[in-house]
């Protein structure tokens, strides 16, 4: 049991951050179409930068300073993620080709990030306007799309290639997720459905297919006439959260106190609650 637990804290050890690295660069979006520029926007968290300056670093764009003051494309001063938005193109690739990205801060490096070009749409497409097909579980599939995520190494060609012998072609992409949306000829049932994606799975190139879905949200803005002022929810994007759900767990708070008898708390402690 000691030697287990020895090669386990090495392991763990081995998988720390190592002190002259970055944590990872996020960009979106990830792609550039042929003949066209793209706005990108790039953030990366730095907890200890301190004064020194945070670069992005790139052929394409040369090096540009990111910030953390809350201006630009920075949403929130000091949060430790510093943030730059950059104009991207295409010119002097092909489709495949990409350009590479990376940030230096002092001696410390993050690993590069790529924007590529695609001959596909940079999104996904919206949906057409056939209605949906209701399940048995209650989910609504949509009777002409497919989300397919293709195995590591195909090109674009290949993939449009696949596309086809599924019976349809590409017309987006979800790059956080790394799908393709196929849009194909419209079937009927939900078994119908099952039954393709049954088909598509067993596709060469294929890794997943999933069938794409629809959602119906309903927004919510809350009663309170002050709500306009409040920076919190917002900062937090709870109007998105509210559209899923409302209420639920109960919150604790460890604090100095709290006026009770305040307007937005009256009412609003569980009972037990403890001031």
């Amino acid at each position: 049991m000691r030697n287990i637990l020895t090669i386990g804290l090495i392991a763990a050890g081995a998988l720390a951050q190592r002190p002259d690295s970055l944590p990872a660069l996020r960009l979106y979006p990830r792609a550039v179409n042929p003949g066209t520029t793209a706005e990108v926007t790039f953030s990366i968290f730095v907890p200890d930068a301190g004064r020194v300056p945070v670069v992005l670093e790139s052929r394409a764009t040369g090096h540009l300073s990111m910030n953390d003051d809350g201006t630009g494309a920075d949403a929130v001063a000091g949060d430790a993620v510093f943030t730059v938005r950059a104009a991207v193109g295409s010119a002097g690739l092909q489709v495949g080709g990409c350009h590479e990205f990376a940030v230096r801060t002092g001696a410390r490096t993050s690993a590069p990030e790529r924007i590529c070009v695609t001959g596909f749409r940079v999104g996904p497409a919206a949906p057409d306007d056939a209605d949906g097909i209701v399940t048995r579980t209650g989910d609504i599939y949509l009777p002409g799309e497919v989300l397919v995520r293709f195995r590591a190494g195909l090109t674009e060609r290949e993939m449009a290639a696949v596309a086809a012998m599924a019976g349809g072609q590409i017309v987006g992409t979800l790059q956080a997720m790394k799908l393709h949306q196929l849009r194909l000829p419209h079937v009927g049932t939900e078994d119908e459905v099952e039954d393709r994606l049954r088909r598509v799975r067993r596709l060469p190139g294929v890794d997943q297919a999933v069938a794409g879905t629809m959602m119906k949200l309903h927004s919510f803005t809350p009663n309170d006439p002050r709500f306009v002022n409040q920076y919190g929810p917002r900062h937090i994007r709870a109007p998105e959260t509210w559209t899923i759900s409302r209420g639920g767990p109960l919150v604790a708070v460890i604090d100095t106190g709290i006026a009770s008898a305040h307007e937005d708390l009256d009412a609003q402690i569980a009972p037990g609650g403890v001031d």
